[in-house]
């Protein structure tokens, strides 16, 4: 989803890619993802990606009725991810 694309293009921000928030992982945010997984290393940037999506969740004017479930699933989705690195 768009939503998807702009947590990572956001998240790849932070580490300095200067991208353009578009939600649309073209050539450049691909390029920029292989550039900083090499930087940061795998398990630094999954954190920062899980903090991108926690704080999008948190935005949404839907949180108080789904927040906690939505935070659960990311928490698990970052434990799973976290253990194949």
């Amino acid at each position: 989803s768009r939503n998807t694309g702009k947590i990572l293009q956001r998240a790849l921000n932070i580490h300095g890619a200067g991208l353009v928030v578009d939600g649309i992982p073209g050539k450049q945010t691909r390029q920029m993802l292989q550039t900083v997984l090499a930087r940061t290393g795998e398990s630094g940037f999954l954190s920062t990606l899980n903090e991108r999506r926690k704080s999008f969740y948190h935005s949404c004017k839907q949180f108080p009725v789904f927040g906690t479930g939505w935070l659960n699933r990311s928490n698990e989705a970052y434990r799973f991810a976290h253990s194949l690195v």
